[in-house]
Formats: structure tokens, sequence, C-alpha cells
């Protein structure tokens, strides 16, 4: 469990070396009036040099998880197949994932963040020396 570091980590393993991390983010939403038109998942890539593989964006229907207990023998289920990907390359910029199709108002929305590659990608997480670059969800709105 790594909950509280400053940064979130994914990196899918390999042969020589099987460890992987996926990372989990929760959001609650409260206070909206008006249809969602699109939501954006956007995380603050810290390290993603060299990287070939996508990281991956998978709903995870139970909310029900705190950081301080998630492991992963009780990581809750995550939706196949994966409601967006995005190529981390480079370092020090946004990355934004579509998840527009799993928000529709107020609620607790989770997601995972996967990848593929063995190499391990660095997001900011919330508990980071910079709050500005913790994850976010964007809403943008319609007329109600």
């Amino acid at each position: 469990n790594y909950g509280r570091k400053d940064h979130l980590r994914v990196r899918g393993g390999d042969a020589n070396n099987p460890i992987q991390y996926v990372s989990f983010i929760k959001f609650t939403i409260e206070g909206v009036t008006q249809p969602v038109e699109a939501a954006k998942l956007l995380l603050y890539l810290e390290n993603g040099m060299g990287y070939t593989s996508q990281c991956k964006v998978h709903v995870v229907s139970d909310p029900d998880w705190s950081e301080e207990d998630l492991t992963w023998a009780n990581a809750p289920a995550k939706t196949v197949p994966a409601i967006d990907a995005g190529l981390p390359f480079g370092h020090g910029r946004w990355i934004s994932f579509d998840v527009t199709p799993a928000i529709n108002g107020d609620g607790i929305y989770s997601f995972a963040v996967i990848t593929e590659s063995s190499n391990s990608v660095l997001f900011a997480s919330k508990d980071g020396s910079s709050p500005e670059r913790a994850p976010r969800l964007a809403l943008t709105l319609g007329d109600s």
C-alpha cells in the first residue's frame, strides 16, 4: 500500500521484474445542477521519458475503498475495457483522459490507472509537495 506517497506509480511488470503497480484515484462531486457534457481526468506527469506503452484508465465500479486500507489483495474490480488511454511521454506536463461516459452528476467516482510498460510512470499525487499538481477531475457543464 502506497496510499500516502508523493506520487502515483503505474508499472506493468515483465519476466525479469514482475512487480506491478496500479494507482487508484477517487473524487467526490457535489452540487452539479447542470448536465455533464464532458469530464477529463487530469494527471500531472512527473516522469514518463522514453515510454512507448499507453497508460489506461479504468472505471472502478465500487468506490468504497480507502487509501489506508487498499492492498493488491482487496483492490476493487476495474471495468474492461479501459475508458481511455494516453501516451505518457516527457515530464512536467498534464495528461488528459476522457472519462465522460463514467460521470453523470453528483457522486463518488473512482478510477484505476495502469500500464503494460515494464518502466514505472510517475504522476503527481495529492500528497506531494506541489498541491497544484494533484489529480483533477475537470467537468464541462451544459445548460440545464
